[in-house]
């Protein structure tokens, strides 16, 4: 077998190493959004670039040896698409810690790569708008290109912190501590950051978007733009 991410160069790199050496070749879908390989509404985009790159993904998933690998069953009926030869399977972690989980109260986890859609300006902002930074602790945890940005945004408020990146020890720690988790990217597969919150005990407060509520079930409150935010707590 070859394992390839929903990239459009590794899959048809993928995709001609396995016609070399007949292989299997499975594509993970990471997730599903306007701006995906694997989009739930429109197929053809603006971004022509997009759109051919999605032509030629149906191209390949033809081929009898190409299997999509879906996280959720939400994502698997949008990839009915692209073909019927789906596997889901789904991430999968469990809790490091030995020891019962003991939460710092008030206290909230952002775990996210620093990228427009995963919403982290918006999220701090309704934090700002309904004073719950006055009250809660906020830790944000990751890298990525906006991050700079960020923490020149928020850096008057001292109870928003940002880690940049730390390792996965760390990471455990302020998610075995932290009462509450919040994302509200606007798209996912099936999160990573998610499952560890709900696997550590933490409170999530999540985008409301099929993948959400195929990973947290009734485990999480759920989020939609004009939805009174503090109340969720």
């Amino acid at each position: 077998n070859i394992h390839v991410h929903s990239n459009g160069y590794i899959i048809f790199l993928g995709y001609c190493i396995s016609l070399l050496i007949k292989a299997k070749l499975l594509i993970k879908i990471t997730r599903i959004a306007d701006d995906s390989l694997i989009s739930r509404n429109k197929f053809f985009s603006k971004n022509l670039r997009l759109t051919f790159k999605r032509i030629l993904l149906k191209l390949i998933c033809q081929s009898n040896f190409v299997v999509l690998h879906c996280l959720t069953q939400s994502a698997k009926l949008a990839s009915f698409t692209f073909t019927k030869n789906i596997v889901v399977f789904p991430n999968l972690t469990k809790s490091r810690s030995k020891t019962k989980i003991i939460k710092d109260e008030k206290t909230i986890l952002i775990t996210s790569r620093m990228i427009k859609r995963k919403n982290i300006d918006h999220t701090l902002d309704l934090i700002i708008i309904h004073n719950i930074h006055n009250e809660y602790k906020v830790m944000i945890i990751g890298d990525g290109p906006e991050l700079t940005k960020l923490k020149n945004k928020y850096k008057r408020y001292k109870n928003i912190i940002f880690k940049g990146l730390i390792n996965s020890e760390e990471i455990s720690h302020y998610y075995q501590k932290s009462e509450f988790f919040i994302n509200l990217s606007s798209s996912e597969g099936m999160s990573n950051a998610l499952i560890e919150a709900m696997v550590n005990g933490c409170k999530p407060i999540v985008s409301d978007i099929p993948e959400n509520r195929d990973t947290a079930k009734s485990h999480a409150v759920f989020y939609n733009k004009g939805d009174s935010f503090k109340k969720l707590f």
